[in-house]
């Protein structure tokens, strides 16, 4: 057996996340984790904290899951703003310096075979 002694969830792919108390699970793991993502508005592509030189902005970066369900970001300088707010494509692009949008990742859900 196990013992379970920490639960984190990232709400935005690369961006620092979340400590939880407590965590609802389904079949594509903790309910909010890693729901959205940047994308490179240049080449269509996720921005990755793993391409450090183009993407390190990322892990300046909070966000977490509200309990209504939507995804709250901190930048660097403060600035907080909604994953549904209509200027947060102009912050984000504007905190790490090339233009972005967020948007969500597919949820993949196993198959049963």
């Amino acid at each position: 057996m196990g013992e379970i002694v920490w639960i984190g969830r990232y709400p935005v792919k690369s961006m620092l996340g979340e400590d939880l108390r407590a965590a609802v699970l389904d079949e594509t793991g903790i309910d909010g984790d890693r729901r959205y993502a940047l994308i490179d508005e240049q080449t269509g592509l996720v921005a990755s904290a793993k391409n450090p030189r183009k993407w390190r902005t990322l892990l300046t970066m909070t966000a977490r899951h509200d309990a209504d369900g939507q995804v709250t970001i901190t930048l660097a300088d403060g600035t907080v703003v909604r994953h549904d707010d209509p200027s947060a494509g102009r912050l984000l692009s504007r905190a790490v310096g090339r233009p972005v949008r967020l948007g969500p990742v597919p949820r993949v859900r196993p198959s049963n075979g």
